[in-house]
């Protein structure tokens, strides 16, 4: 039998085979070579998930524009969204950023039981803070509506009264999904967190559609009915994957007050931070009405690759950087810093350049169908050009964050977004009075540049003086 007579497309099958395993376990192995690279290796396949969940909040928004445009009826909706999903925000960021170092801290230094009982802890915690609060945003939103919205017409503010209330449980459920979530997170199990939070823009996208007649209102429940099932699909993994969520309360003890200390600071930080998404869109409804959705839909075309991206790599980097921490290893931390932000560097500054540059095609290609107009089209295409520039110094400062809270500098976490949130409120009224709305999207972006550079420099300090400490 000739040699070529053995080489038949069996053979040919096997050598193709053999070759994707080789390469399958060559990528493998230099993923693991070095914690920089676990980091990376970790980003991408949760940056895939994040994909997927994104394409589903953006086919939902793509939805919202379709059927209904820039109406005064979206405005209102957003209106009285925008508090609920803020404190789902504030809370449902911070709580990554608290519970997984104190959980792994709990973890190594006391056993799994304590660390499932500062679950457990957490959980009530979190529950009634969330209840309070939602408590006083439906008290105070009446008065809110009065002074944010004077221009809007009385059906238009009962509606987003109503919507209010419908919205009421999101920002409990969006909180306990996020904190079973980081559990996941914290062993690592970063997929289904990250797939889980597609369901409530699924669920968004097929109420518009099915029941178009009542428009938000139906998007509303909507919401609250995919985060009830986030929330429940999270607990259901936790549990199967050996963690029971115990609801009882075994006292204010240390690992309790560990994350409380960590949490607190972070909380006031993001609130601050994320009060300039509540300023912009407040500062908006009080330019005309339709100027809410146009901004809206400018940061839905910013915010999707930032999401996808700061999200994967904040995510990824932060129990990784929690073990350095634990180790003391700092300057694994610092080359951590500087690796990724030249990674974020090379990544995004050609991105950035090519959205500015072809905005106009992106925003009619993504949102002119349905009830969006041409008119809706130039306003969007405005605010983004001014807005895109800052996607480079959001991923670097996403980075930096994650070595501050892993090092538990709550200072860095509250003092930095106060920087930011003054100067966007200073940014906001001088650049809206010489620019009109776009000048939301430039403040946005210079805020961004600064927090970044603030954080960036604080960070390096504080890792510098805890090198110092250990040589000492």
């Amino acid at each position: 039998m000739t040699h070529s007579e053995l080489d038949g497309p069996g053979s040919r099958a096997g050598t193709r085979a053999g070759r994707s395993i080789a390469a399958v376990r060559g990528i493998a192995a230099w993923a693991e070579a070095s914690v920089h690279r676990r980091i990376l290796a970790a980003t991408v396949r949760v940056g895939t998930a994040n994909l997927i969940a994104r394409g589903a909040f953006a086919l939902r928004e793509l939805t919202i524009a379709f059927v209904l445009g820039t109406s005064p009826r979206v405005g209102a909706f957003l209106l009285a969204a925008l508090i609920p999903t803020y404190l789902a925000q504030v809370i449902g960021s911070a709580l990554p950023m608290a519970f997984i170092p104190a959980f792994i801290h709990v973890r190594q230094s006391a056993g799994a039981e304590a660390a499932k009982h500062l679950l457990g802890g957490a959980t009530i915690l979190v529950t009634g803070l969330l209840g309070v609060l939602t408590v006083l945003v439906l008290a105070f939103f009446p008065v809110y509506l009065d002074f944010v919205a004077p221009r809007f017409a009385a059906a238009d503010r009962q509606l987003a009264t109503h919507i209010v209330w419908v919205l009421a449980p999101f920002a409990i459920l969006r909180g306990l999904s996020a904190l079973w979530g980081a559990t996941l997170n914290a062993d690592r199990g970063f997929l289904l967190p990250a797939l889980t939070t597609a369901l409530t823009p699924l669920v968004g996208t097929v109420a518009l559609l099915l029941f178009r007649g009542s428009g938000v209102e139906a998007l509303a429940w909507a919401m609250v009915i995919g985060m009830a099932g986030e929330a429940i699909g999270t607990a259901a993994v936790l549990r199967a994957k050996g963690t029971k969520i115990r609801l009882m309360w075994s006292g204010y003890a240390a690992p309790l007050r560990q994350f409380v200390r960590l949490f607190m600071p972070m909380i006031a930080g993001n609130a601050i931070l994320a009060m300039t998404v509540v300023v912009d869109q407040s500062m908006a409804a009080r330019v005309s009405p339709a100027s809410v959705s146009i901004l809206y839909y400018a940061n839905l075309l910013v915010l999707f690759p930032v999401t996808v991206a700061g999200a994967a790599l904040g995510t990824a980097a932060l129990p990784y950087a929690s073990e350095m921490v634990t180790a003391k290893r700092w300057d694994d931390l610092r080359r951590m810093i500087a690796v990724f932000i030249r990674y974020v560097a090379l990544a995004t500054i050609p991105f950035t350049i090519a959205f500015v540059a072809f905005a106009p095609t992106v925003v009619w290609l993504v949102l002119y169908r349905g009830a969006f107009t041409l008119s809706d089209e130039s306003g969007v295409t405005a605010v983004t050009r001014y807005l895109a520039p800052m996607i480079p110094f959001y991923l670097a400062a996403t980075a930096v964050i994650q070595v501050s809270s892993a090092l538990r500098r709550t200072d860095i976490l509250l003092w930095t977004p106060v920087t930011g949130f003054a100067l966007k409120l200073v940014l906001n009224y001088i650049l809206i009075s010489v620019m009109g709305l776009p000048g939301i999207g430039l403040s946005t972006t210079l805020c961004y540049a600064a927090t970044a550079t603030i954080a960036l420099i604080l960070c390096r300090r504080a890792l510098t003086k805890a090198h110092e400490r250990e040589t000492r």
